[in-house]
């Protein structure tokens, strides 16, 4: 490559076909011939830089280059960059099928004729190529200004490395864009999360003029719109994870290509020591949302489990109560069923025996053996029970209850016969 000339990329979605064979066709246009791709075509596509196409046009060669999901169209052109500006082909910085655009001017120290750009303030890399300054003024179009050294080939510059590392720089500037307005949504559901949480623990305090009923509804109310505002806050920190890791694997590609460029290399770095630190510090503000949001969800589980114990408690209270009226309700009706047995089983005796004979008996007699064998039946029935349910207790207490039953009704017999 010659010492001076100019190498202009334009970086577009590989989606938009259209504007890419558009593109492509005005360089065309323009072609002398068509060459077999050089031999460091070998060093572009061991770096994942798929090479395309390559024509020769005048002054030098258009390429068409592929990655990932963007395509490079560049124009290398050799001679003196005053001459040559005119004759490049480029696209409009605000298209939209464009993620931005490059210029490289490669020219010795002296060379003044230079893009505006250059010729206004410029951070300066010292490179393995050569001294490189930058303007990143606009947010669209980079420019570059190389001053060669005299003893090392360009193309691993010109055909690999600036292109990998413009485009780097183009795709994280592009996803901070996206992912600040995604923190924007974040930041602001954060906030009104943290708000709904203090009104919930504000209400907690007017709950106690209320009756148990109404603290049971709120409470149960509230635990489904804590688990609402937890589930959000939990999906926004699994976005916010996964721009932090997006950003440190576009920081660490573009902190490798640059170590790469300034190897073996004294001077200023600037792109080191100062453009991917702003990077950097943006993915640390990024961090810093993210470990505010983690606090929120902790904040919101903490409300989450509180409730959930009053919840709890309500619910044991009510449990207490149920057992409560639920053991009246067994007494009642153990009561019941005793006097039912105790008249029928009277009944039945006074049937079985002559009525001259029944009236002998003594009263108090009468009323001690029904009332010995009326308990002796509900316990019969009782012990039956639990001996159904799998309590092996019950069984000794049922035959103690049947020998006392069958006793008592011997009893019975007993006495009919012999008054």
């Amino acid at each position: 490559m010659a010492r001076n000339g100019i190498i202009h990329y334009q970086y577009l979605f590989s989606r938009d076909e259209a504007e890419i064979v558009n593109l492509w066709q005005q360089l065309s246009n323009h072609q002398l011939g068509t060459e077999s791709p050089p031999a460091w075509a070998d060093l572009v596509n061991e770096n994942e830089l798929n090479l395309l196409k390559e024509i020769v046009i005048p002054a030098g060669r258009a390429l068409l280059f592929e990655f990932e999901t963007i395509t490079i169209v560049v124009q290398w052109l050799e001679g003196s960059p005053a001459q040559l500006l005119p004759e490049v082909v480029t696209s409009p910085e605000d298209a939209d099928y464009l993620l931005g655009q490059t210029t490289l001017v490669v020219a010795p120290a002296e060379e003044l004729d230079l893009p505006r750009p250059l010729l206004q303030e410029t951070a300066t890399t010292v490179t393995k190529y050569g001294l490189l300054r930058h303007n990143y003024a606009n947010r669209q179009h980079h420019y570059y200004h190389l001053l060669p050294v005299a003893d090392r080939s360009l193309e691993p510059l010109a055909l690999r490395d600036l292109p990998l590392l413009d485009l780097g720089f183009f795709c994280l500037n592009q996803e901070l864009r996206l992912f600040k307005d995604q923190r924007k949504m974040i930041t602001q559901d954060k906030r009104e999360i943290d708000r709904r949480l203090a009104s919930i623990l504000h209400k907690q305090k007017q709950l106690e003029q209320q009756s148990e009923k109404e603290k049971s509804l709120f409470w149960e109310e509230t635990l489904q719109e804590l688990a609402q505002l937890y589930g959000t806050l939990g999906s926004n920190a699994l976005v916010l994870k996964n721009i932090e890791a997006t950003l440190q694997l576009d920081i660490n590609r573009q902190s490798k290509i640059l170590l790469r460029l300034t190897k073996e290399s004294a001077g200023p770095k600037a792109l080191l020591t100062d453009v991917l630190p702003e990077f950097s510090n943006q993915l640390k503000d990024f961090h810093n949302t993210s470990q505010q949001l983690q606090l929120s969800l902790q904040n919101a589980k903490a409300a989450i489990d509180v409730v959930q114990t009053q919840v709890e408690l309500i619910h044991a209270n009510e449990t207490v109560l149920l057992q409560k009226e639920g053991l009246s309700l067994q007494v009642a009706a153990a009561f019941i069923e005793f006097i039912v047995v105790i008249y029928y089983s009277l009944s039945i005796w006074k049937t079985l025996t002559p009525e001259t004979t029944f009236h002998h008996i003594p009263a108090l007699l009468k009323l001690a053996v029904v009332v010995g064998f009326a308990s002796a039946a509900v316990a019969v029935t009782h012990f039956s029970a639990e001996k159904f349910q799998g309590h092996s207790a019950a069984r000794s207490k049922l035959r103690i209850s049947l020998a006392l039953l069958v006793a008592l009704f011997g009893l019975m017999l007993f006495l009919s016969a012999i008054y």
